[in-house]
């Protein structure tokens, strides 16, 4: 798995962790050229 290209988290500064939580995907899309995006609904 791998981020997509212009796509940044709201946390840039460190990656997951160990112990850190998991934070589930809530859906599956489609991008038009075909790859897949697992995302969670922007509050």
């Amino acid at each position: 798995m791998r981020s997509v290209s212009g796509a940044s988290s709201v946390d840039d500064d460190r990656s997951w962790q160990p112990g850190d939580p998991i934070v589930e995907p809530q859906g599956a899309y489609q991008l038009e050229d075909g790859r897949w995006v697992l995302s969670r609904e922007c509050s």
